[in-house]
């Protein structure tokens, strides 16, 4: 495979903040904000093979083993961390699926980063994952008071979701709860 084509499913955590300053950053957030990335892949993966849900979106071992998250060494600038989706090592490693879904989840993330709920509808009709996606995307983002924000950016480091407006946009695209009745 070239360096272009990995390029091509290639994106960029890129944590920013007071707490990143000497190329440092606390374990505790880049944890969290790579479980809940996993998550929005394997989320578009299922939602673009069309895997019907219930009520909980369960990640099959199959999503968890064609779409992982490959993390490179880390980046100056703040603490940037290379992502690539798909490993090549796995015998399920399809070069164009991991392509789809790195084209997708740029597209989710920049109709999230511009509050289109329209554009995000058109890229994710099935609103359990919508929900699910927005959720994951929200529980990525570091608290407030930890002086962190997360910009995802792809392979030319340019900004897909911008961390300072990213709560607040994904609260604008997340409906309310379900009103749940009660009957006696």
């Amino acid at each position: 495979m070239s360096l272009n084509q990995e390029h091509t499913r290639q994106l960029r955590l890129h944590f920013d903040g007071a707490a990143t300053e000497g190329h440092k950053l606390p374990a505790s957030a880049l944890v969290q904000a790579l479980e809940r990335f996993q998550r929005v892949v394997h989320l578009i993966a299922m939602a673009e093979e069309g895997r019907e849900v219930l009520q909980i979106a369960r990640v099959t071992k199959e999503i968890e083993r064609r779409f992982p998250l490959i993390c490179s060494i880390p980046e100056d600038g703040g603490f940037a961390l290379p992502i690539t989706i798909g490993g090549e090592t796995d015998q399920l490693f399809d070069e164009n699926e991991c392509q789809k879904i790195v084209k997708t989840t740029c597209k989710v993330i920049s109709a999230v980063n511009s509050g289109d709920a329209k554009q995000l509808g058109s890229i994710v009709p099935d609103s359990f994952y919508r929900r699910s996606i927005l959720q994951a995307l929200e529980n990525m983002q570091p608290a407030k008071h930890s002086c962190l924000i997360i910009n995802i950016e792809d392979y030319y480091q340019e900004k897909l979701l911008h961390g300072s407006s990213a709560l607040e946009k994904i609260k604008q695209l997340l409906p309310p709860p379900a009103q749940q009745s009660f009957y006696c």
